[in-house]
Order: C-alpha cells, then structure tokens, then sequence
C-alpha cells in the first residue's frame, strides 16, 4: 500500500511540475529573457530536473520490490 501510495503522489507531482515547467518557460518568453525572464527558464528547468529524479525514484522503488 505504501508503495502504491507514493507511485500515485509521484505521478501527480510530475503533472504538477510539468504544468509549472512550461508556465514558467512561457513567463520567462513574455519577459524577453531579460533579467527575471533568465530566473523564470532556470526555475523551469530546475522543475524539469525534479520530473527526472521523481521518475528515477519511482523506478528504484519498482525494481527494489
């Protein structure tokens, strides 16, 4: 059950980040990539990171069981 758990919160933390992801890439294209256009696509990118290690811990966890 715990697993199954943290599989499901997981996947809904890499929709979350995802939606965060592309709407901050967006914010940063509104800005002109100046300033705090460059702080909102490293954001993004720093929430496309999350999605990997999130996948990567979801994988340890199937292929530790």
């Amino acid at each position: 059950m715990r697993d199954f758990l943290r599989g499901t919160m997981g996947c809904a933390l890499q929709i979350v980040l995802f939606v965060a992801a592309v709407s901050l890439i967006g914010l940063a294209a509104d800005h002109n990539f100046d300033g705090v256009g460059k702080l909102f696509l490293v954001l993004g990118i720093l929430c496309f990171c999350g999605i990997a290690g999130i996948r990567y811990a979801l994988g340890n966890i199937f292929r530790i069981r």
